[in-house]
């Protein structure tokens, strides 16, 4: 891996020893730990990633963790939000509105007083225009099922059958990439949690299939979508202020990307 040194490898964990074992058994962290020493002692760069839920998010967005993290020499780190997507969901794993504001606000500061490059998968999404399923990128399951995000558990097409360029190209993704950005507000980028109307009307008009028994759980289920709609009114209302605050700077912010890549293309 040190020969090759063109990739990074990420170690899941969901906070300290006791959230991590929590969720992924007993052992896990000090394993996980282990690996991290010996990537360092090599000098092969990693990082790790998290997936915020309601229960973790006050350590994951701590200066203790992210100082431990640094210490034990992790060179960036992934923020997920834990999704209600997959056989028999719980949308009460989901991070609340004002613990998304939160993470928004510990990133920035993080970025200006910690030696670690931060993503925030949902929070950094004005920086790539919304929602990229289906557009910058795709997921392929160990079946062959392309999906439009790793989140997106329903496919039109298999990559045995078909090629990648075929897929991204199928009526699925090109409606996809039609409505992004689904919101005005570009900290409400997904179609699932965010917009839900957005996921539930293609299910609706396009011939898609799930990828495994339960994705659709989501769509289906009236308590599941009565808690949806909840969850999305009251994120919704959290980043309202936020996004009139900081839309012109976004708005500037495209204007020179545009103007750079013109530069570049000429």
């Amino acid at each position: 891996m040190k020969s090759l040194g063109n990739f990074m490898l990420i170690l899941s964990v969901e906070g300290f020893q006791k959230e991590t074992d929590a969720r992924r058994g007993p052992g896990t962290f000090a394993r996980v730990m282990a690996a991290m020493d010996l990537l360092r002692q090599a000098r092969i760069p990693f990082g790790y990633s998290v997936t915020v839920t309601r229960a973790n998010e006050p350590v994951i967005a701590s200066p203790e963790f992210l100082d431990f993290m640094i210490a034990r020499g992790a060179l960036m780190g992934w923020m997920f939000l834990c999704m209600p997507v997959g056989g028999n969901p719980d949308p009460n794993l989901l991070p609340t509105p004002e613990q998304r504001v939160h993470m928004l606000e510990f990133v920035q500061w993080a970025r200006e007083h910690r030696p670690i490059f931060l993503v925030d998968f949902w929070n950094d999404a004005p920086y790539a225009g919304g929602c990229i399923a289906g557009k910058y990128y795709a997921h392929i399951t160990p079946q062959g099922w392309v999906e439009p995000c790793v989140f997106t558990h329903f496919c039109q097409d298999n990559i045995r059958d078909k090629s990648l360029k075929e897929a991204m190209n199928s009526q699925f993704f090109r409606e996809i990439r039609k409505r992004q950005p689904y919101n005005d507000n570009l900290y409400l980028p997904c179609m699932w949690i965010d917009n839900p109307e957005v996921s539930r009307e293609l299910y609706q008009k396009l011939p898609i299939q799930p990828t495994h028994p339960g994705a659709d759980d989501i769509l289906r289920r009236e308590d599941l979508r009565r808690a949806i709609d909840s969850y999305c009114a009251r994120v919704r209302e959290a980043y309202r202020p936020i996004w009139e605050k900081e839309q012109y700077e976004f708005d500037n912010f495209y204007q020179i990307k545009e103007t750079v890549l013109r530069l570049f293309a000429a």
